[in-house]
């Protein structure tokens, strides 16, 4: 009876604990706790870098005093050519540079007693020579983006203007070699001037553009010789000309 009784149980404890098992379990409840919303990202135009170029420029200067270097040089406009360095990108479109230019004359010294003009047959040479400094903005906007087939980024070849003004120094010099105490002229004064031009990129790194300047340089020359006798005290004068530049 008692084996009879053990085979029963076994039985039972076989088939149920399967059963069991394969019960389905209870769905667990979706947790309450949200997941930490991804933090926006700014649409802002990043902060360009600031900038360093070197540049060259040639081209032609026209001085005030213009009777005369008229009748002393035979005209009162000369080349000029020179160079400077410039740093852009200081805010928004802020830029500051300074440059150093150079323009050269030659011609004869003269006499001149009222409405008379004596050729002396001296040699005489003039240089001008002003350093400036000067504070700017260049209107270059924000480009389209632009991209070739390939997917790298087209080069913006569109004109970029700009002004500015600043202070200088100017230096003026007469020059002969058989000038005598007093004939010779070596002045330098502190000058202002004002600028503008456009800028149009040829290739990532060089650029081309013209400017023009207008500069006050009050005193450099009427204190003796003949732009004494025909009142002529400054080189205010425009500048004109091309310009290559070196760097983004």
């Amino acid at each position: 009876m008692k084996a009879l009784c053990a085979c029963v149980l076994g039985v039972f404890l076989a088939t149920s604990v399967p059963a069991f098992a394969e019960r389905p379990q209870a769905p667990t409840a979706p947790s309450s706790a949200k997941a930490p919303a991804p933090k926006p990202v700014s649409a802002s135009t990043p902060r360009p870098p600031v900038r360093v170029r070197a540049f060259g420029e040639f081209g032609s200067t026209w001085v005030g005093a213009a009777e005369s270097f008229d009748l002393v040089f035979g005209g009162h406009r000369e080349q000029q050519w020179g160079g400077g360095v410039q740093v852009t990108n200081l805010w928004r479109g802020l830029f500051v540079q300074g440059s150093y230019s150079r323009t050269e004359w030659a011609g004869e010294r003269v006499f001149v007693a009222g409405s008379d003009v004596v050729r002396l047959g001296v040699p005489v040479e003039a240089e001008l020579n002003p350093l400036d400094v000067t504070v700017g903005w260049r209107f270059a906007g924000t480009p389209r983006a632009s991209f070739t087939p390939a997917g790298k980024p087209r080069l913006s070849r569109r004109p970029v203007p700009y002004v500015g003004g600043g202070v200088g120094w100017m230096t003026y010099r007469e020059s002969s070699p058989f000038s005598e105490s007093g004939d010779e002229v070596d002045e330098s004064k502190m000058t202002t001037h004002v600028l503008g031009g456009v800028e149009v990129p040829l290739m990532r790194w060089l650029h081309v553009g013209l400017e023009g300047r207008y500069r006050f340089a009050p005193d450099l020359v009427g204190t003796g010789g003949v732009s004494a006798v025909l009142a002529e005290d400054h080189l205010n004068g425009f500048a004109f000309g091309a310009r290559l530049v070196i760097g983004k």
